[in-house]
């Protein structure tokens, strides 16, 4: 799926389509849109935000998530360092 303004998302899992059916899906960032925020990811890194409960009251796990995109900024924010500054 493409967004406006670039944004490349992935989906896939399975949704029950009656009342109050399990949810259970992965929303992706690949690493072209990671890319354009900055992050230092592989061509083929996929950052997954979890999406489950049921289609009346579904839950994201931002837990995982935030703890996910703050582990790539450290490493990206790592990796410019080393590049500008000589290890002695």
């Amino acid at each position: 799926m493409l967004l406006a303004g670039g944004v490349h998302l992935v989906v896939w899992g399975t949704v029950d389509s009656q009342v109050d059916g399990p949810v259970d899906i992965t929303l992706g960032i690949p690493s072209d849109t990671l890319k354009r925020f900055g992050l230092d990811v592989p061509a083929d890194h996929v950052l997954p935000i979890s999406i489950g409960g049921t289609s009346d009251a579904y839950r994201v796990d931002w837990t995982r998530f935030n703890f996910r995109i703050n582990s790539l900024e450290r490493k990206t924010l790592f990796l410019s360092l080393c590049a500008t500054e000589p290890l002695h």
